[in-house]
């Protein structure tokens, strides 16, 4: 928007006078004519009006250089919002007014600066709001065990910090902090591949929030080489028949013993994470199918009891025995596992530490958690021959590649399932002894 500006004094005597400026622009689109104070003063003497600058005198020299360039500064604001307004808008008074106040008191429209938070700062507030967050991909709050997660991240990370001379900063995320971290934690740490691979993924998580939230501007850690590894972990499932020699296990002098078993069961036939399992009560469950509204994803899922939940149910008169600690709940199932011959067969685990694979035999009852019995429910379905689609609807899967974590099958027993299949579809020779 082109426009004409002068500057001008108005004053009839020899008195100190204000400087004024007028800002025109006359066409059919845009018409406005506004004068305002600059701020500066002077005498009339001292002016020439009509090339609205100070005289070229001796006596004005110490202030002239530093007037003149407040007039041009005040002019090239004015021209530079003037361009920003398009027709049929025009100039206001109060806006020409704080164009020139801008001009001459510059500290009083900056903004405030912020004190720069550190990636440890960053960190630390992130975890101490966590449960205040919402998970945006299950869309319900962040649960203990994330927060948990969060913190051993957070601790390993610190400690890996008071290895260096100063502690880390955003800036300090990249390439070569990557590959000596991941030593770190594999050497110092002693960590496997797969806890490696959830420090990182945790790492960026960390990053990603501050990204977003504009505290970090070191976007190194985004690179392809900077991957969250993981590799195919080894654990148990019990078999149909160990299912059912640890539920026939008496626990009768070791009530509590038997009350946890009796979970276990239930979660191996319902596939329910342990969170879920005070949710199955009879209250819950129409024509014979339990609903259950997760609540680490708020998915709703509808499953069919078995006859075996069912008679649990019945033991404690329709309401499961009130869940314990994560934590004290695996202590007791392992005691209680150790009790059945079944579960004392051998099982062969192999990790990754420091970069050597490492197998060791365990017996089946060290290895029991809560979380069997989600790997058990899934594979045994899968090995019924239920479509894999069927058994992520119950169990709440929503990828396919996340499911098929929980199959722990092994060869012999893919290649037993697909002869299984042929038999049945009369594709299957049954081979004699000679």
């Amino acid at each position: 928007m082109k426009v004409s500006i002068k500057y001008f004094i108005k004053s009839k005597t020899n008195n100190i006078a204000s400087v004024r400026v007028r800002v025109r622009r006359r066409n059919k689109e845009s018409n406005f004519d506004i004068t305002a104070v600059t701020g500066l003063q002077t005498k009339p003497k001292f002016w020439n009006n009509d090339k609205g600058v100070l005289r070229d005198l001796s006596e004005l020299s110490s202030i002239k250089e530093d007037f003149n360039k407040k007039l041009n500064d005040i002019e090239a604001a004015i021209k530079t919002e003037c361009n920003r307004i398009t027709a049929p808008d025009v100039l206001t008074a109060d806006q020409l007014k704080t164009i020139i106040d801008k001009v001459n008191n510059p500290d009083k429209y900056k903004e405030p600066e912020l004190k720069k938070v550190t990636l440890f700062e960053f960190i630390q507030h992130f975890i101490d709001t966590a449960s205040t967050r919402i998970n945006t991909d299950t869309n319900a709050p962040i649960s203990k065990r994330t927060i948990q997660e969060y913190k051993y991240s957070f601790n390993y990370l610190k400690r890996y910090s008071d290895t260096k001379p100063q502690e880390l900063s955003f800036s300090d995320i990249d390439y070569e902090f990557y590959k000596d971290y991941i030593d770190y934690l594999r050497i110092v740490g002693n960590l496997n591949n797969n806890t490696i691979g959830k420090r990182i993924k945790t790492l960026k998580t960390f990053l990603n929030a501050a990204t977003d939230e504009g505290v970090n501007t070191y976007t190194k850690y985004k690179s392809k080489r900077f991957k969250v590894f993981k590799e195919e972990s080894d654990n148990i499932y019990l078999t149909k028949d160990e299912l059912q020699a640890f539920y026939s296990t008496d626990f009768s002098k070791t009530p509590h013993l038997e009350r946890v078993r009796d979970l276990f069961i239930v979660a191996c036939y319902t596939g329910l994470r342990y969170s879920d399992l005070s949710k199955v009560k009879s209250d819950n469950i129409k024509d014979n199918i339990l609903t259950v509204t997760q609540q680490k994803t708020s998915n709703k899922i509808y499953i069919p009891v078995h006859l075996t939940v069912w008679q649990i149910l019945r033991k404690y008169d329709n309401q499961l025995p009130k869940v314990i600690s994560n934590q004290k709940f695996n202590e007791y199932l392992k005691a209680a596992a150790k009790q059945s011959k079944a579960l004392n067969s051998e099982f062969i685990k192999a990790t990754t530490k420091k970069g050597l694979r490492h197998e060791k035999t365990f017996k089946k009852h060290e290895l029991i958690s809560s979380h069997t019995a989600r790997r058990t429910f899934c594979t045994n379905s899968y090995l019924d021959g239920i479509p894999a689609i069927t058994i992520m609807a119950i169990s709440g899967h929503k990828t396919e590649s996340a499911f098929l974590k929980y199959i722990k099958v092994n060869k012999e027993e893919h290649a037993k399932k697909m002869l299984k299949v042929w038999q049945e579809n009369g594709e299957y020779l049954q081979m004699r002894a000679n």
